[in-house]
Parts: structure tokens; sequence; C-alpha cells
């Protein structure tokens, strides 16, 4: 059987429940009755309705691999490097596809560990880098050669 080329319904949804159920999109289109990715990619950028449905089948095989985790870290018929490994693989994919769902939350507090952070400016740190320095005040842009010949010297700033 040839792999279909043709937009199809009925392919098209396979695929999205199969993602949604935990599958890669590598390891569906590699089976001879799929379309190759780039048939898949060809398909999501015709269809704005296969798009939605493609999306939302990537945000529950996310959900999918939680629950596998559980499954893994409870199987004692694996070894336990290999399910800590699997189960950290897992967690990291999940933590960058929805990070917002499963990433790391950063609490940013001030130093007493409660309430925002305070931030103070000054300018304390350029004055010893301005002072001394000469003024000088360009009001015509359109002939930067001849600039005022009467700068004076910043004695203090304030």
């Amino acid at each position: 059987m040839a792999r279909p080329t043709v937009y199809s319904e009925e392919i098209a949804a396979t695929i999205c429940d199969r993602i949604a159920q935990g599958e890669a999109l590598n390891a569906i289109c590699r089976e001879p009755d799929m379309p190759t990715k780039l048939t898949m990619y060809r398909w999501l950028d015709q269809s704005a309705e296969l798009q939605n449905r493609y999306v939302r089948a990537t945000e529950l095989r996310v959900d999918h691999w939680s629950e596998d985790i559980l499954a893994i870290a409870d199987d004692e018929n694996i070894g336990a490097d290999s399910r800590r490994l699997r189960v950290d693989t897992r967690k990291w994919l999940m933590s960058k596809v929805q990070p917002k769902k499963y990433g790391d939350r950063l609490q940013h507090t001030g130093a007493d560990g409660e309430g925002p952070i305070q931030i103070k400016v000054s300018d304390d740190w350029a004055r010893p880098v301005v002072e001394g320095a000469k003024v000088v005040a360009i009001t015509d842009l359109s002939s930067p050669k001849e600039l005022p010949s009467d700068t004076q010297p910043i004695d203090k700033i304030e």
C-alpha cells in the first residue's frame, strides 16, 4: 500500500488520536500506511481545523506522559536507574512543552523572602565618570563637523 499524500479526514483524525494517547508523530509517520511527516506538515499548513486538533492532541499527549510517569515509577519489573531515566525524561519534556503547567515555578522575592524585590535607583555610580566632563550643546546636526567651540567643564553635578 502506498503512503497517503492526499488529505484524508480519517487518517488525520487517527494521527491526532494516537498523538493524544502519547505517541510521537515520528513513530506514527514511520508506518507504511501513514503519511510522511512532511505530508502531515503540509496538511497542517492547509487546514486551520486540523491545526487546532493537532495542538489539542499534543496538549493531551503531555497529560498522558504525566500518567505514564506514575506507571513507570511503580513498575518493579524495570530497573531503578531505567525508571529514573524514563521518568526524568518525561518530566523534562513536559516542563519544556508546557512550562506554564508543568515547569518549575520561580518565586522572586525580596531579601526577607517575602514580598516583591525592592530596587533602589541611584546615580551615585555615575558621578565620578561625569564630573570634569565637558558639555557640548549641539543644536544643528545637519553639519556635524562644525561643533561649538564654547564648551564648558562641569564643576559640580547636582
